[in-house]
């Protein structure tokens, strides 16, 4: 049996402690957890202090905490074995994939290119319902798009395409799932998938409650995989982070397409009511030769000797146009920890200048 010293003022908690006197453990806990139950455990709380045995209670404690720490090396190893295993299976699955090719079958009709989100059953066709009913009305069609999703469950594999705002579930098995390219298939990989549109079964959900079930799919473009991947470039809880270099890119993720959707829906509405209380829409400059509202809030701008605001053109063509309204960008210095006051649309009336001020700025 091995004394094993902790000393809680001056002690170090490390693998490599060797737990004697002259350099001891910092807690009872790792001591016990890097020498096991067969040992003495001598503890000095303070400096001055003589070394004691440790406390029944305190043993207890630091046996606890020995087993958690334990069983979570050994989940955490049986976890990476696992890891390990999959991705040799995986690593074999895409090197033999790479010998299965697939073709387009030419017996099949021709297929229609048709747009994601089109719903005119004289363009794309009935929906299948069932393999046991007839084809009769049914189409072979064809969407292109981008990958939004991606899904694999046991055999089969969903692809989510996006166009746009529009998206498109689309249903690859049999062959199809055992290519290279589907094996490898990343988010925003240009793609063309060839099928017939079946209702959605009870129970499960796709936009617009239908999907494509692919006969065959032919990749455009393909997109990085890896750490140059999309989601590891440009992740989608770190969009108040992204350089300012892939701001382009961080747009395609949910969110921030939904927040420019919502702008354009909003300026739209202003749009529509100022058209039916009969005001013209006017695009003045936005920077022009004069100070407004005092100056205050002017920023120096090496811009041809001009300022930063269009208000003021609203009063000018009063006279020339009657009752206008702008939406255009206006600059401002205000005081802020961040960048959206610095630039911001404004929309202005003629009839409540300068009352009306709504910044509809995501940036």
């Amino acid at each position: 049996m091995t004394i094993i010293y902790i000393d809680e003022a001056n002690g170090i908690d490390a693998h490599e402690t060797q737990g004697t006197e002259s350099t001891p453990f910092k807690s009872l806990s790792q001591a016990y957890l890097e020498h096991g139950p067969d040992n003495e455990y001598q503890v000095k709380k303070k400096d001055g202090e003589e070394y004691k045995p440790a406390a029944k209670s305190a043993l207890k404690k630091a046996s606890n905490y020995a087993d958690q720490q334990r069983k979570k090396r050994d989940a955490a190893a049986k976890r990476a074995e696992k890891e390990a295993l999959e991705k040799a299976a995986l690593e074999a699955a895409i090197e033999q994939a790479k010998s299965i090719k697939i073709t387009e079958d030419p017996t099949l009709p021709k297929a229609v290119l048709i747009n994601i989100a089109e719903t005119d059953p004289n363009i794309i066709g009935q929906l299948r319902k069932s393999s046991d009913e007839p084809k009769e009305g049914v189409l072979r069609v064809c969407v292109q798009g981008r990958v939004q999703r991606v899904a694999k469950q046991g055999a089969l594999i969903f692809v989510t395409l996006r166009r746009g705002l529009n998206l498109m579930q689309c249903l690859l098995s049999g062959t199809l799932t055992k290519t290279y390219d589907a094996l490898t298939l990343s988010r925003e990989t240009s793609m063309e998938i060839f099928g017939e549109l079946w209702e959605v079964p009870a129970g499960a959900h796709a936009p617009l409650n239908r999907e494509l079930h692919a006969d065959y799919f032919r990749i455009i473009a393909k997109a990085s995989g890896g750490d140059d991947a999309f989601v590891n470039r440009v992740p989608e809880d770190a969009e108040s982070n992204t350089p300012l270099n892939l701001r382009h890119l961080a747009l395609r993720h949910d969110k921030p397409s939904a927040i420019m959707f919502v702008r354009h829906v909003l300026e739209s509405a202003f749009h529509t009511a100022y058209r039916e209380l009969d005001f013209t829409k006017v695009s003045p400059p936005a920077l022009v030769q004069t100070q407004v509202e005092g100056g205050a809030t002017l920023f120096a701008l090496d811009y041809y000797g001009l300022t930063q605001s269009s208000q003021l053109y609203l009063e000018t063509l009063l006279p020339a146009l009657g009752n206008v309204y702008s939406c255009e960008k206006s600059f401002r210095a205000e005081k802020s920890l961040t960048r959206r006051h610095v630039s911001q649309p404004i929309l202005i009336c003629s009839r409540c200048y300068p009352t009306i001020r709504v910044c509809m700025c995501v940036c």
